[in-house]
């Protein structure tokens, strides 16, 4: 009886916590297509991954960044593209590393990284990356969603959860304009909110 009432404390204040001080984005339900991209290198489907990697394309739609990246010259990819209106085109099995980072290193909770193709997941958001162009919310929402599901799969933490730019210092600015800190807010609530409500 006592978990009972626990859980019901929970349920009523994340309820009440959602009212007034609701998130900015939303888990949501998302629509992915599998476009399969040539460029990637294969590996073990038990690859270390501990790092998510969010880029923008510097294009203006899904479509011609799905063709850029299906196309051998190129020579990138990523796991995932998320287009303006939040559809998702999976490009590279998780299991397999894309080349979306390229040159990298990063120093996180002490230890230093290099080479995060490696062991990194690469999700592509569709924006022009010149501070003008700005994050449609069902793009967002989009991410929060698949961020979420694979943060939790590979236990990732929200430091560990990155832009471009920070992991290629001077060489990338990607991706510009996007709110990390209330991106990763969001997430927070959500993991917090189920992880209490199972508990």
């Amino acid at each position: 009886m006592l978990k009972i009432l626990k859980r019901s404390g929970k349920v009523l204040y994340y309820r009440l916590l959602e009212k007034i001080h609701p998130p900015k984005y939303n888990i949501v339900p998302v629509n992915m297509v599998v476009m399969p991209s040539p460029n990637f290198f294969k590996t073990s489907p038990n690859r270390q991954v501990k790092f998510i990697v969010l880029h923008a394309t510097a294009s203006s739609s899904t479509e011609s960044a799905v063709r850029w990246f299906k196309d051998p010259i190129s020579k990138v990819s990523a796991h995932y593209v998320i287009g303006k209106d939040g559809s998702v085109v999976q490009m590279v099995d998780l299991a397999n590393i894309a080349w979306h980072v390229g040159k990298s290193e990063i120093t996180v909770s002490g230890e230093h990284y290099v080479g995060l193709n490696n062991i990194s997941i690469g999700i592509e958001l569709v924006n022009l990356n010149d501070g003008k162009d700005l994050y449609d919310t069902r793009q967002i929402n989009a991410c929060l969603t698949i961020t979420d599901a694979l943060s939790r799969y590979y236990d990732i933490g929200p430091d560990f959860i990155i832009g471009h730019k920070d992991c290629a210092v001077g060489r990338k600015s990607d991706p510009v304009g996007w709110n990390m800190e209330e991106f990763k807010e969001a997430l927070s609530f959500y993991q917090e909110k189920e992880e209490a409500l199972n508990g």
